[in-house]
This record gives structure tokens, C-alpha cells and sequence, in this order.
């Protein structure tokens, strides 16, 4: 599409003032071709015109009788309508304070008589040409703005400085108050208990719930690529009826949870004082028969407290207490605490990275939780006389953890299914269906912090669990 017509087809309307009409018509055929152009004699006729319609660029002479050319550049820019209209000076003046004198009235540009008309053409299409990019960009915001103020929840923008930029109606009423109140005021004065994550990424975080009123919400901040950033943007999801409705059900979980963990604690303290008393004098075959029983209800309990977990994730959602975490230094505690394990296996544990360079930011708690539960299957599906090995290592923006064992892999029919939901790693050979939460729970929590999680792994060659978070 040619810069002097719109989508319809309509030529783009400049006007030429000039008194002179054998100069002003020399203008019109320089520009007839691209525009169409209008022919004022003076400026006042101008003036009046403009009440009816807009031209797209104006082409003034300097030197006029009447109202002069600068004189009626600077009424232009007096007025809202016409603050931003695109003004070419023509000018048979060559020095500089005359020059400036125009510049300063609120031209755009000028022109030098005498001129070439094809420069007079080339000066007028970049100043109707840079109308027409302001024009979209004004369509553009005004979509945006429209869709953010139609946004199905609250929702607020923040500028650079943590100001609000632009607050919609839902917000302002979850707020009290007047939205030009609002705008320009400091997140931190009109939501004190609201933090922001650091670092911002630009995909959404959740926030732990916010209490607006009788109200509680689930905030989701985001920041839009463009700067340090240049935008932020925080939704605010009323969940109040849910929370409520998760928090009955996790007290019917939690007790049901100590109803059946009152019984199990019971039945290891007996197994416990049979091992002690009896199981010396027991054939093999008994006391065999006693340790499985032990390691059952072991493992029993603790899907218990996976299953607790898991639904408490999925009720309040998982939230993140953010802090900065040496990710090879988490590996390394979680590693002593399961030693005695690798000891019991007959295995050998290695933790391999560079020390400093691995540093995230994350809730410590919860990622010693995902390595425990990576580590714990690693451990279990390594025969005896194995080897388990974890490397840290920084990759550009990321961090990778990998956790790799010697044990017998995972089949290739079973590999795309080992992190959903009740697919359990008892048998990795088989993709036995189980409990199967502890993946599931390490998943969640390499998501909540803006990573990703993967396994590798032929069958009998062993496996790689991995994950990766954004580095500090």
C-alpha cells in the first residue's frame, strides 16, 4: 500500500498556505502525484478550515501577509487537535537564528527556497509518514488498553519505577478509591504486603495469596521484555470461594491422613520389637518376611505424606519463599542425609560442579525436596556394587542439576509417561501403575520456579533425571 493512501484507498490530505499562488501551485504539482493537496492563499483561511477537517501535513510559507507563517505554527501547537500535526517551513531565509526561530515555533521541518520538488516531496512523505506510524501506535495502545481493561481479573501495570501505570475497573473497585488517584502511586504504599519476585520472568509467577478487604486473591506477576523490564503486569484471581472449599477438603485429608499414620507408627513399633526380641531366633525365611513388612509400611507412610503434599499443591497452589540457593550446595546436603541409604545399597555417590557458579533463586526447602525424591529414586533403582552421580553445572541464563544412575533404565514405551500423574517408578522397566507422586511432586516445584525437568534413559543403561532453573 503507497504511504499517501489508507486502507481505503483515500490519498492522504496535505495543505499548502503560501500567498504567493504561482509558488503555492508549483508546491501542489510537486506533491499532486503522492497526496491530496489543498491550496490556501492565507493563513486565517487555514485557521477556519481546520474547524471541519484534519489535513495529515501542512506546508506553510514563512512569510506571509497577515498572520505569518511562525505565527500560525505556533497557534497550531497551542491547540489539542492540532498540537502533534506534521508543519513543513518554506523559507527563502538562510540564517541560522531564522532557521531556529521556526524550529522553535513548533516546525517539523522546513525547506529552503528555491527548492527541488522532489526534495519538497521527500521532506513532506516522512513527515506524513511518521504521522501514520504515530497513528497506529496510538491504535495499538488503545487496543491494549481495551484488552487490559476488559481482562477477566483485576489487573495492574507497573511502570519501570514500581508506579502504576494503568490500573482497569476491576482493580480499582478490589482497591477502593479513583483510578487517576491510583495511577502514578507507588505498588509499595497501595499493596505493602504485596512482594515482588526477583528476578521478574517473563512468563507468569504465582505470589502467595494477597487478603484485600474479606477478600483473598492468588497474584500472578509477569514482566514484558522491552527493558529492565520496562513493564510489569500483576492479575490478581479472587479465590476466596476456592480456598475455602481446598481448605476443608485438606482438613478432611489431613484427618484421614492421621487416622490411617496413628495405626502405621503402631504396626513399625511392633516390628520393631519383634526384629529386636524374635527375629534372631526366626528362620530366614521369617525374618526376611519381617524386613519387607518393615520397608512396606516405610514406604507406605511416606506416600502418605506425598499424597499430603501433592494435594495441598494442588489446592493453594505451590508457593515459592524465594532466597538465593547455591544449587551444588543444596545437592550436597541432600547427599549426606541419604547416605546411610547409598551405604545400604553397596552404591557409590558422586557430586561433581563448580563451586559458586550454580547460585538460583529458590525456596531452599522445596528444592532439597525435588533432589531428595530424584536422589531417593536413583538410590532404589541401583543394584548393588552401582554408582549415582549428580553434576551442577551452569549453562548460559540456566542451571542444570542431572542426577544419573547405573541401574536397569527405563523402557522406551514407558519413558513419556514417568512424570503423570499415579505412573509409578517402582518397576521404571514397566511403567507400573502406583502411587507415583514423587515425580509428580518434583515436577511441580521445578515449574513453580520457572524451570524444566526431564529424564533420559534406554533400557538397562540406566537413567538421567535433570532439571534446570534460571541462574542469578
Amino acid at each position: 500500500m503507497p504511504l499517501s493512501a489508507t486502507k481505503s484507498n483515500k490519498p492522504r490530505q496535505v495543505w499548502v498556505v503560501d500567498d504567493s499562488l504561482l509558488e503555492a501551485n508549483e508546491a501542489k504539482r510537486a506533491l499532486d502525484a503522492n497526496f491530496e493537496v489543498t491550496v490556501f492563499t492565507d493563513g486565517s483561511t487555514m485557521l477556519e478550515r481546520l474547524a471541519d477537517v484534519l489535513p495529515d501535513a501542512v506546508v506553510l510559507d514563512w512569510v506571509m501577509p497577515g498572520l505569518s507563517g511562525v505565527e500560525v505554527c505556533r497557534f497550531l501547537r497551542t491547540n489539542k487537535p492540532t498540537v502533534e500535526l506534521p508543519v513543513l517551513m518554506l523559507t527563502s531565509h538562510q540564517g541560522t537564528q531564522e532557521v531556529v526561530e521556526g524550529l522553535a515555533a513548533g516546525a517539523n521541518d522546513y525547506v529552503t527556497k528555491p527548492y527541488a520538488p522532489e526534495e519538497l516531496l521527500a521532506r513532506v512523505a516522512a513527515l506524513v509518514r511518521s504521522k501514520v506510524l504515530r497513528e497506529r501506535m496510538d491504535k495499538a495502545e488503545a487496543a491494549l488498553a481495551d484488552v487490559l481493561e476488559h481482562h477477566p481479573d483485576p489487573l495492574i501495570t507497573l511502570n519501570r519505577d514500581a508506579t502504576i501505570a494503568f490500573i482497569n475497573a476491576d482493580a480499582v473497585q478490589m482497591l477502593g478509591g479513583d483510578a487517576d488517584a491510583l495511577r502514578g502511586k507507588p505498588l509499595a504504599k497501595v499493596l505493602p504486603a504485596l512482594r515482588l519476585p526477583d528476578p521478574l520472568y517473563y512468563h507468569p509467577v504465582l505470589l502467595p495469596d494477597l487478603k484485600v478487604g474479606n477478600s483473598l486473591y492468588e497474584p500472578a506477576v509477569r514482566a514484558f521484555p522491552g527493558g529492565n523490564p520496562s513493564w510489569i503486569s500483576i492479575s490478581f484471581r479472587d479465590v476466596t470461594s476456592k480456598r475455602q472449599v481446598d481448605a476443608r477438603r485438606l482438613d478432611f485429608y489431613s484427618m484421614a491422613a492421621h487416622d490411617l499414620r496413628s495405626p502405621m507408627q503402631a504396626i513399625l513399633l511392633r516390628l520393631g520389637r519383634l526384629n529386636r526380641k524374635f527375629a534372631p531366633a526366626l528362620p530366614p525365611e521369617a525374618r526376611s518376611d519381617l524386613t519387607l513388612v518393615d520397608s512396606r509400611v516405610r514406604e507406605l507412610s511416606s506416600m502418605l505424606d506425598d499424597f499430603l503434599d501433592l494435594a495441598r499443591m494442588e489446592g493453594v497452589g505451590l508457593r515459592v519463599e524465594r532466597e538465593q540457593v547455591d544449587l551444588l550446595e543444596a545437592v550436597r546436603t541432600t547427599a549426606e542425609m541419604l547416605q546411610p541409604l547409598v551405604d545400604a545399597g553397596q552404591l557409590t555417590l558422586s557430586v561433581e560442579g563448580e563451586p559458586g557458579s550454580a547460585r538460583v533463586s529458590a525456596d531452599a526447602r522445596r528444592i532439597r525436596q525435588a533432589l531428595s525424591n530424584l536422589l531417593s529414586n536413583a538410590i532404589k533403582f541401583t543394584p548393588p556394587g552401582g554408582k549415582v552421580t549428580v553434576r551442577v553445572v551452569r549453562e548460559g541464563e540456566r542451571v542444570r542439576a542431572s542426577i544419573t544412575d547405573t541401574g536397569r533404565g527405563i523402557s522406551a514405551e514407558a519413558l513419556p509417561h514417568v512424570f503423570e500423574r499415579y505412573v509409578s517408578a517402582v518397576d521404571r522397566s514397566r511403567a507400573t501403575v502406583g502411587t507415583g507422586l514423587g515425580l509428580m511432586i518434583v515436577q511441580e516445584v521445578v515449574e513453580a520456579h520457572g524451570g524444566k525437568v526431564g529424564v533420559a534413559s534406554e533400557l538397562n543403561q540406566g537413567a538421567t533425571f535433570w532439571f534446570e532453573l534460571p541462574a542469578v
